[in-house]
């Protein structure tokens, strides 16, 4: 699996980490919040967009979650 986040920073990027924790374990929500855990851990917002960072870590699991849901 690929994720891949846009719309958040001045270009989309790849969220390797994320893919790492994911690799290999079963799709369910504490994954999903590692996951996003584990891309964010070096985010440092700009003064006026620290509500980014929150707001991608539930978009990056709420994504991941429907996404899963509608294979199984």
């Amino acid at each position: 699996m690929r994720i891949a986040c846009g719309g958040i920073a001045h270009k989309p990027w790849r969220a390797r980490a994320a893919e790492d924790v994911l690799r290999g374990r079963a799709p369910d929500a504490a994954a999903f919040a590692e996951a996003a855990e584990a891309e964010l851990t070096d985010a440092t917002p700009l003064p006026d967009n620290g509500f980014k960072i929150p707001m991608l870590r539930r978009t990056m699991v709420s994504v991941l979650r429907d996404l899963t849901e509608e294979v199984r």
